[in-house]
């Protein structure tokens, strides 16, 4: 008993904290990104327009984060969203990808809510690379593999790579790959110490995005490339 009695508290509060975790683990999620439900459309051309949107967190309810928003999003342009920290940039992205339902308001992809949509699918179609990439234990090819989405996956590694490397080369990104030690067989190290931060950002857009030759943030990476940011 002597042993066991300092102890007690722990346990305490272990089972206090398993309680809290298993609640949270069977709470239902009202955006099930497992269920089969909605639209998922062969094609997606990407216009995003957005309607008198209103958000609170959660956890939040009274703090306002946006307030009867409307923004258009046209496909294959860029659009910048300029503003202090705080005031619903990374909030918006979040509602685009369905982490939150909005208070109020609709979001629109390709004339249609969001809210109609498979959520797997929905999510499947829009990446996000944030400043400050993170990529995974493993080579580069590895990290840049885990793109690979749908029949692509399943199509024989000798194809997987040739998507892979025509992405690179879309990107700008083959060349210095290719000059690494062990090309696409690098290893990225801890928290990919071998590689710059240009090209940490390089590699992630593919990490992020859909393995094709139109690749997000190919400017944007050439100019980072160029100016080694």
């Amino acid at each position: 008993m002597s042993t066991i009695a300092p102890q007690i508290q722990a346990l305490t509060n272990a089972v206090s904290a398993a309680f809290e975790l298993f609640s949270i683990i069977d709470k239902e999620s009202l955006l099930d990104p497992l269920s089969m439900e909605g639209e998922q459309p062969l094609d997606c051309k990407g216009d995003i327009q957005i309607r008198d949107l209103s958000f609170a967190y959660p956890s939040r309810p009274t703090a306002q984060v946006l307030h009867n928003l409307s923004l258009s999003i046209p496909a294959g342009k860029t659009t910048a969203l300029v503003g202090a920290s705080g005031c619903g940039k990374s909030s918006l992205v979040a509602l685009i990808e369905r982490w939150y339902q909005s208070s109020s308001g609709d979001i629109l992809l390709d004339g249609k809510s969001i809210t109609e949509y498979n959520t797997k699918w929905l999510r499947s179609n829009i990446r996000l690379v944030q400043q400050e990439p993170v990529l995974f234990s493993g080579t580069i090819y590895s990290n840049i593999a885990k793109g690979l989405v749908g029949a692509q996956t399943t199509l024989e590694p000798e194809k997987q790579r040739e998507l892979i490397e025509e992405a690179c080369k879309a990107s700008n990104c083959h060349d210095f790959i290719l000059d690494l030690p062990e090309g696409y067989q690098t290893q990225v190290g801890e928290r990919a110490s071998m590689l710059s931060g240009g090209q940490r950002y390089g590699t992630s857009c593919f990490l992020y995005a859909h393995i094709t030759t139109n690749t997000i943030e190919q400017t944007t990476y050439r100019y980072r490339s160029q100016h080694r940011v």
